[in-house]
């Protein structure tokens, strides 16, 4: 394992071009850390998340509770407080000194593919600002105002962020394609800069199916 080198390119770019071995991030987890790791240096005491996902999320294999004719039409909880994904968000973000207690709860959402992560925070002073910075250099994240959407990244490899703040409450909001950059896209720009090729090569291109 230690040989492996985690591959969220926003945070890792320059140890992924010599990398020999990659691990891809989960969807959540992506999901998760692009929200939370530009505010890496201040003190987050309670940091509260929601989370929602498409039936895409849970595979090909078929359940009662996966299967999307039985989700279609439905909106529910799952994994309350103990979803894999956390821990390994987690992991990253406390090496990084992201300290403070973490709640997330993941939804299954009546669509087919996307993910919509929604955080709240207390006491984040100029937390635009802190998304600005990190994000400067990033191809595929995109800061938008008030609410991204999910018809604006699905299919793609972009990941669109909104930071709406009002007094001392600050919200951020994470818009990605569970398959694209929360799985095989995030693959292929891992794969770009291993190989030397250019980041967004092969990237622009929506993958449409499913739907």
């Amino acid at each position: 394992l230690p040989s492996f080198v985690y591959g969220l390119p926003e945070w890792n770019r320059e140890a992924l071009k010599s990398a020999k071995r990659i691990a891809n991030p989960g969807c959540f987890a992506t999901g998760l850390q692009l929200a939370l790791l530009p505010l890496a240096d201040l003190d987050l005491k309670h940091i509260a998340i929601t989370g929602a996902t498409g039936s895409s999320g849970s595979g090909m294999a078929v359940s009662e509770t996966t299967h999307q004719p039985t989700r279609a039409n439905d909106f529910r909880a799952y994994k309350i407080l103990k979803h894999q994904h956390e821990a390994e968000a987690l992991q990253l973000m406390r090496s990084v000194g992201i300290g403070g207690v973490l709640s997330f709860v993941p939804h299954s959402a009546p669509i087919v593919r996307g993910i919509f992560v929604t955080v709240q925070l207390l006491d984040v002073p100029n937390a635009r600002a802190c998304f600005e910075k990190t994000y400067a250099k990033a191809p595929f994240v995109r800061l938008v105002e008030d609410t991204p959407r999910l018809v604006a990244v699905n299919g793609s490899n972009f990941v669109d962020i909104g930071v709406v703040t009002q007094g001392r409450a600050t919200v951020i909001l994470v818009a990605l394609d569970n398959l694209g950059k929360g799985m095989a896209s995030q693959a292929v720009q891992n794969m770009n800069l291993a190989t030397g090729l250019g980041e967004t090569d092969g990237l622009w291109h929506a993958a449409t199916h499913p739907a």
